[in-house]
């Protein structure tokens, strides 16, 4: 287990181990005094002046001059030990071997536990011992002059019992200042852990104040125990991950949302959807140049070409046009999966700029399919990586503008089958004239309105599939409608024949009565949940009699939410 020593900072070691001695001495000062006071005092009994003011001013003039010039070094400390030693010493001395005088180097002992540190006690045993030894061995031998007992003679059971209290009493004193000073750095510990609980407390309320206003970049350190400093890093982590995330999903829905309005704006122009299109979401992704390709038809095999660019100046397909399999885009039609580079082949496109040209960093290819049947292509090429929201965003977004271009492509074609059907119109109703004005070329006239019928019959059944017609009998029931009616309505052909118009439109615009009057247009019908425009066309025999009405419709497209 680490001790409480090795678990304080360094500087704040050095820091307590100071305050410890200087405490220390300040209290040893007035002892080191007070031991030069009393050597004088001693001095009155026997005349021992000499030692009284020699040995003692000594030993005062040690300790004063190491504690001016070198108080935190371990030598002032080992210095003052020994000043304590020769003091009592020169009690023994000066009082003729006065045994009680030992009793002194006990007090002495006992001074040195306020340094905290046992090491001090060394010098003083040292010197007691040389001493105790010397002096000792000195009385034993006759010599008079040195006074170190007032007994005649020392026996070594006398010495050795000296020696032993001496010991025990060094032993204790150096355990209780070890135990002091562990204490003391025990109660470092918790003061130091204690001021660190204060201040990372201090900083958590901070740093928790500024999460709460909305500051999830600040700077925060933590200690290693600070165990609520490294949970609010964690949630400032959840936060700031929950608001990327919430900034990601905006800028998706968002972007969705335009996207769908540049749909619905232009549902009946390919040309001006695709531009529109492509420059939205080359600038809405940070990108910088881009292009849409579109199949030519619904072969499988059809070429794709440009219909929207945006700063495009690629080089691989000056045609504009390619085949399924053929570069990126057309392996991207082949694997109905979006592609995505950050390693462009060499001289596979470049963006244009004031400062010349280079090559993208990133290149993202995404087909456009609808139920899994891809009608376009996606090329959009950076200097800046796309991040993998992007990347799903224009894969999202892919499937709308695929359905668009399905929707236009009807509505064109669909466009130009009433455009047929209405000039088709105009030549019946042209013959019509003709043969009232002309009886001699009746029959003649009959002949070619006969073909005419026929061949609109023709091509009544070719745009079946497309288009939206309802044929009605002289009273207003239907005879038959178009395949595409019976899906729209999600009806049968069969259920339909025998309604009267009213009563299967009864929400119309129109009634019967103002169909079999003349060809009217905008007309309002529902089959089912489905809204239709739809034309009339009355169909007269050569008296001028209502025959039948003819109807041509088409799908209303309703906007995108």
């Amino acid at each position: 287990m680490q001790s409480h020593e090795h678990r304080l900072p360094k500087e704040t070691l050095d820091q307590i181990k100071k305050s410890i001695y200087r405490d220390a001495d300040s209290i040893i000062a007035y002892f080191v005094g007070a031991f030069f006071v009393g050597g004088v005092l001693l001095s009155f009994y026997y005349d021992t002046w000499a030692v009284g003011l020699g040995v003692g001013g000594l030993n005062l003039a040690a300790y004063l001059l190491t504690r001016a010039t070198i108080a935190d070094s371990a030598i002032h400390r080992y210095v003052t030990s020994s000043v304590f030693a020769i003091f009592g010493a020169q009690y023994i001395y000066q009082m003729h071997g006065l045994f009680e005088m030992h009793f002194t180097l006990f007090i002495i002992v006992t001074i040195m536990i306020l340094y905290q540190d046992y090491r001090v006690l060394i010098p003083l045993t040292l010197i007691v011992v040389v001493h105790h030894t010397a002096f000792a061995y000195m009385q034993n031998t006759g010599n008079t002059a040195i006074y170190f007992s007032q007994l005649d003679y020392i026996s070594m059971s006398t010495l050795a019992f000296h020696y032993g209290l001496f010991v025990v009493q060094v032993f204790i004193c150096g355990w209780w200042a070890e135990r002091l000073r562990k204490n003391t750095y025990k109660e470092a510990v918790q003061l130091h852990q204690l001021e660190g609980q204060v201040s990372n407390t201090e900083n958590n309320i901070r740093f928790a104040g500024q999460i709460a206003n909305g500051d999830l970049e600040a700077n925060y350190e933590t200690t290693e125990d600070d165990t609520i400093g490294k949970s609010l890093l964690s949630m400032r982590e959840s936060l700031k991950k929950a608001r990327d995330v919430e900034s990601q999903r905006h800028w998706s829905s968002q972007g969705i949302a335009e996207v769908e309005a540049l749909l619905r704006k232009h549902d009946n122009d390919m040309e001006e959807l695709c531009s529109e299109i492509i420059a939205y979401l080359v600038k809405y992704l940070g990108a910088n140049q881009g292009a849409l390709f579109i199949s030519q038809s619904d072969e499988q095999d059809s070429d794709f070409e440009m219909k929207g660019c945006y700063a495009y100046s690629r080089r691989k397909y000056m045609s504009k046009t390619f085949q399924p399999g053929e570069g990126l885009a057309g392996q991207c039609v082949l694997e109905k999966e979006p592609i995505y580079l950050t390693e462009i082949p060499q001289g596979y496109m470049t963006i244009t700029s004031g400062l010349g040209e280079s090559s993208p960093r990133a290149l993202l290819v995404v087909p456009l399919k609808s139920e899994e049947k891809v009608v376009g292509v996606l090329e959009i090429a950076g200097f800046e990586q796309f991040q993998e929201f992007k990347r799903e965003f224009l894969a999202q977004v892919g499937t709308s503008i695929a359905s668009s271009l399905i929707g236009v492509r009807v509505n064109e074609r669909t466009q130009v089958l009433l455009q047929e059907s209405q000039s088709l119109t105009e030549q019946m109703r042209a013959q019509e004239e003709e043969m009232r004005q002309n009886m001699e070329e009746m029959q003649a006239t009959q002949e070619e309105f006969e073909r005419q019928s026929q061949s609109y019959e023709e091509f009544i059944h070719s745009v079946n599939e497309l288009a939206v017609t309802i044929d009605l009998d002289h009273s207003g029931y239907i005879q038959k409608v178009s395949k595409r009616m019976a899906e729209l309505s999600a009806r049968s052909e069969e259920s339909w024949i025998g309604v009267h118009f009213d009563q299967a439109f009864p929400t119309c615009n129109k009634k019967w009565h103002d169909l079999n009057q003349g060809q009217l247009s905008d007309i309002h019908l529902t089959a089912g949940s489905t809204e239709l425009i739809a034309e009339s066309m009355p169909v007269n025999d050569n008296s001028g009699t209502l025959k039948r009405v003819m109807m041509l419709g088409h799908q209303v497209v309703t906007e995108k939410g």
